[in-house]
């Protein structure tokens, strides 16, 4: 009777469960270390996403310092089954570094694996 009573309880009861999330990498640092490695190169991330930008050598590692986040972003909608999770079937890297910036500017303490997670479902 007891076993019976205790199927019931959880078939029925509200409890839900956080879906797990594995990280690497930059994955598991914080939303604000992605803001500070926007921040030193912010003046090239946009146009380098855009098509290119002429970086001087003692500043590209600023910038790839950046890049690293998206290259996980990349990672990781492959791993979900969708990198072109997007209406018009590409993922446009603007956009993506937009909503993640957003995220992460209202939760600073959060992985960036949640932003990420945020972020791709989202679209």
């Amino acid at each position: 009777m007891k076993i019976i009573i205790i199927i019931l309880v959880l078939f029925f009861s509200n409890a839900s469960y956080a879906k797990p999330k594995i990280a690497m990498g930059a994955g598991l640092n914080k939303c604000y270390e992605f803001l500070s490695k926007y921040e030193q190169s912010k003046d090239k991330v946009f146009p380098y996403f855009e098509g290119g930008v002429d970086v001087p050598l003692e500043e590209i590692s600023k910038l790839f310092d950046f890049v690293v986040y998206i290259e996980f972003y990349r990672g990781y909608a492959s791993a979900k089954g969708s990198y072109y999770k997007m209406p018009n079937g590409e993922m446009k890297e603007i956009s993506v570094i937009i909503g993640l910036l957003e995220y992460c500017r209202a939760n600073k303490n959060d992985m960036f694996v949640n932003a990420v997670d945020e972020v791709y479902d989202s679209y």
